[in-house]
C-alpha cells in the first residue's frame, strides 16, 4: 500500500485528524507527523463475531427434536408394513382361489370370493401406499426408483383387476372394479408425472 499524500509506501497506514478538523486516512505516519495530525484510533468489532459465533452454535435441539421422532417413525413405518403385507396376502388368496376354482356357496356379501378378497388387498395396499406417502412423502418422492416401483406395482394391480372383473364377470360388482381399476391407474399415472418431472434438471 502506498501513502495518498506523498505516494510512498506506507505500511501500514493510519487515520488521522488534521489541525483543521479534516479525517485524514492512507497516510503513513511521517505524513501525519508533519501535517501535525491527531491519531485516530478505529475499534475493531469484536463483540459482533463473538456474537455471530454464539448464533451459529445455537441450533441443537432441532437434532434432538427429529431423534425424539424417530421411535414414532418407525412404529407407522411397521404399521405400513403390515397393511402392505397384508394386502398382497388377501390378492394372492383370491388368486389362488380363482385359480383353483373350488366349489363354494354364493354368499350375498361376496364373502370369501376371489373378487371380494382381491378388491380388500388391493383398498388395503392402497391405504398403506396412501399411509407411507402421507408419512415418508417428501423423502420417498424424491427418490426416481421408488417412484418407478409404485407406478409399475400399481399398474400391476389395475391389470389384475381388470383380468379378475373379465375372467370372474358377475354384473352387481361391476362398479366396485371400475372404481379400484380406476384409483390403481390413477396412482400409476401419478407416479409416472413425478417421474418424469424428476427427469427434468433443474
Amino acid at each position: 500500500m502506498r501513502c495518498t499524500r506523498c505516494d510512498r509506501p506506507a505500511v501500514p497506514q493510519a487515520v488521522g485528524r488534521t489541525p483543521e478538523g479534516l479525517v485524514v486516512f492512507g497516510w503513513c505516519l511521517d505524513c501525519l507527523t508533519k501535517v501535525g495530525c491527531t491519531d485516530v484510533v478505529v475499534a475493531r468489532p469484536e463483540a459482533r463475531h463473538a456474537r455471530s459465533r454464539q448464533v451459529g452454535r445455537a441450533p441443537l435441539e432441532p437434532i434432538s427434536c427429529h431423534r425424539s421422532d424417530c421411535p414414532r417413525r418407525r412404529a407407522l413405518a411397521l404399521v405400513i408394513a403390515l397393511l402392505g403385507g397384508w394386502g398382497a396376502l388377501l390378492m394372492a388368496s383370491g388368486g389362488w382361489m380363482l385359480w383353483r376354482r373350488m366349489p363354494r356357496v354364493a354368499s350375498p356379501l361376496g364373502n370369501g370370493t376371489p373378487i371380494f378378497l382381491l378388491v380388500g388387498g388391493a383398498a388395503t395396499a392402497a391405504i398403506g401406499l396412501l399411509l407411507g406417502a402421507l408419512v415418508f412423502g417428501r423423502t420417498l418422492l424424491r427418490s426416481r426408483p421408488v417412484l418407478r416401483a409404485v407406478q409399475g406395482v400399481a399398474f400391476a394391480v389395475a391389470l389384475a383387476i381388470l383380468l379378475v372383473g373379465v375372467f370372474h364377470h358377475v354384473p352387481r360388482r361391476d362398479p366396485l372394479t371400475v372404481i379400484f381399476a380406476a384409483a390403481a391407474l390413477a396412482v400409476s399415472a401419478w407416479a409416472w408425472t413425478l417421474e418424469r418431472l424428476r427427469r427434468v434438471p433443474s
